[in-house]
């Protein structure tokens, strides 16, 4: 499949928006409404520093860029009242994207969904700002510190939504948040601290959206967040992403289980770490049938692979994956 056109969304992990033969081939309908990259200033091909000051590096033959400078590492709080931050209402960030969201809407039946932009959660921003090592220990040792720089970054972040959902909030049908707070065997941060510090910034964000503009909130994180699921479903979040189910505690039949009928799985579909890069498509395909075994039953399960497709996962298995999920992936009415 030659001459077709690829479109760059997400600058950091080089995510794409497949051609839309490629989309279509697989039955893809669902489609992000991202913002506008502005404010990127490249350094050769394999450097650049974001709007945020926050310098990235791509190590070959890597495809990521990796974060390798923090504009706020070691800052104290008299250094937060200094640091320029970036408009949440700049008018390129969503320049343009009405138009394109009008259209999708009236001319095909894609479920349109709003993305966030830089990281789109506190958890996120604050760490990329500061470092994931800094932020981790102030969330320990400064409180004081931590609750000025999340309300600075809730401020960016709900002045972003506003802007956003009012170009495209008449359109879309649900808002992506993404702040990860997993690792493979555990969360990031005890479910105590994320209770304290964390949750009370996602409410005030999940409630704005969800108030002003009356449209469903997707959460992306990966890992095992499965102690902290619950908290998610009392403060809003309508549906979870990626359902990482190859961590700790987070096997798709369990969730189902006990959170299908308060929440939406977003994912789940398949395993990328294992089972996409380096299984036969006839395993692929067994994967994919056991995990809408589980997860389908009901309604409530949006298929789709644990994260990203990367680039070492052979085309065979792409195609298994998607024309697996079409087959046994409809519903009878």
């Amino acid at each position: 499949m030659s001459g077709g056109k690829t479109e760059i969304v997400h600058m950091m992990q080089q995510e794409v928006r497949p051609d839309v033969r490629i989309r279509n081939l697989f039955g893809c309908d669902t489609y992000g409404i991202w913002p506008n990259i502005i404010g990127v200033k490249k350094s050769g091909s394999d450097n650049y520093i974001d709007e945020w000051g926050v310098q990235y590096k791509r190590y070959k033959p890597g495809y990521y860029y990796s974060m390798v400078g923090h504009p706020l590492k070691n800052a104290q709080i008299k250094d937060l009242e200094q640091y320029k931050w970036p408009n949440p209402y700049d008018s390129d960030r969503t320049q343009g994207l009405a138009q394109k969201a009008k259209d999708l809407y009236a001319h095909t039946n894609l479920a349109l969904i709003a993305c966030g932009t830089f990281s789109s959660g506190p958890f996120h921003h604050c760490a990329w700002l500061l470092g994931i090592e800094d932020f981790m220990l102030k969330l320990l040792l400064d409180h004081e510190f931590c609750i000025v720089i999340l309300e600075k970054v809730l401020e960016f972040h709900l002045g972003y939504w506003d802007s956003m959902l009012n170009a495209v909030g008449k359109y879309v049908q649900l808002a992506v948040i993404g702040d990860d707070l997993g690792t493979n065997d555990a969360p990031l941060i005890s479910p105590d601290l994320y209770r304290k510090l964390i949750k009370p910034y996602h409410k005030r964000l999940i409630s704005f959206i969800k108030e002003k503009f009356g449209i469903k909130v997707l959460l992306h994180t990966d890992g095992n967040v499965y102690p902290l699921i619950p908290d998610l479903i009392e403060i809003g979040v309508d549906a979870l992403n990626p359902i990482q189910y190859a961590a700790k505690d987070m096997g798709t039949k369990k969730l189902k289980m006990e959170f299908g009928k308060k929440l939406t799985f977003w994912g789940g579909g398949c395993d990328v770490q294992r089972i996409l890069p380096f299984a036969t498509p006839e395993e692929v395909e067994f994967e994919v049938k056991q995990r809408i075994k589980e997860l389908a039953p009901g309604g409530g399960f949006v298929f789709a692979p644990t994260h990203n497709i990367q680039p070492d996962v052979p085309v065979e298995n792409v195609k298994a994956l998607y024309s697996t999920a079409l087959k046994y992936g409809t519903y009878s009415s």
